[in-house]
């Protein structure tokens, strides 16, 4: 029984690999496309081989950790991001799209009004609301 649950537990995590692998792969595609890069291009930027961009893009590899975050810092995007994992709530990717369209300064801005809005929210109500329990 034993030896059957971790058989079973092997064939799970083997599963979840090969569905990271093709949401990666098709984010690497779709962020590499929208920048007109060629695979070879690409590989050349991360300093690996065109076959195997060709390869992670088709999900038949997954790509190390290290080269995921450079992968991230390439395409100024999160590890979940380039993973395909959803926002923990949904307004949340409404909210990174409009942040990361603004210039440095603005996004600063932006931060501050809202760290101003939350404290006096906190303030007026005289107790801290539990995250996204809003009535």
């Amino acid at each position: 029984m034993v030896a059957s649950g971790l058989a079973l537990g092997f064939v799970r995590r083997m599963e979840d690999e090969k569905q990271i692998a093709a949401r990666l792969g098709a984010t690497i595609r779709e962020a590499r496309k929208a920048r007109r890069w060629t695979q070879a291009s690409l590989a050349e930027k991360l300093d690996v081989s065109v076959t195997y961009v060709g390869m992670v893009e088709r999900g038949e590899n997954l790509a190390s950790l290290p080269l995921i975050v450079k992968l991230g810092k390439l395409f100024g995007m999160s590890v979940a991001a380039l993973i395909g994992e959803p926002p923990r709530d949904a307004w949340a990717g409404e909210v990174l799209d409009i942040m990361r369209g603004l210039f440095d300064e603005e996004r600063r801005t932006v931060l501050a009004m809202l760290r101003g809005l939350a404290l006096a929210s906190t303030a007026s109500s005289g107790v801290r609301r539990r995250r996204g329990r809003r009535k």
